[in-house]
């Protein structure tokens, strides 16, 4: 008797495929076009505070 190939299981394929889908289908459901921006759109950042914490705690050397 010769040896048989198990099958593939169908969870694995499916979970493959849902793995495969998901991105695609969050980034088609909260697609906002409000979200884009123009490039000469300009946005002042800000340095967040922890940043300069942590800087200020790093002894000079």
């Amino acid at each position: 008797m010769p040896h048989r190939r198990p099958k593939p299981s169908i969870v694995l394929g499916a979970v493959a495929a849902l793995a495969v889908a998901t991105p695609f289908a969050v980034s088609g459901f909260t697609s906002d076009q409000t979200e884009i921006r123009r490039t000469s759109d300009s946005v002042e950042a800000v340095a967040p505070t922890i940043a300069e914490v942590v800087l200020a705690s790093v002894p000079d050397s």
